[in-house]
């Protein structure tokens, strides 16, 4: 019974730690829906083809086909 007494209680955890998480996710859905529109449109990711760059004035070719 004394240790009751003598003990306090942790302070009581109230919605900041639930808001702060909710504000700095809220727009990751979006962020999440515009990558995987990227990645479905670019033609690069589903094509196994590459072009060797052998120095570094030449531009990228970027080849469809």
């Amino acid at each position: 019974m004394i240790v009751a007494w003598y003990m306090k209680q942790p302070p009581a955890l109230d919605d900041k730690l639930s808001n702060n998480a909710l504000s700095m996710l809220k727009f990751a859905p979006l962020v999440f829906l515009f990558n995987g529109y990227w990645m479905l449109s670019n033609v690069q990711i589903f094509q196994n083809k590459w072009h060797y760059i052998a120095e570094n004035t030449e531009k990228m070719s970027l080849s469809i086909s």
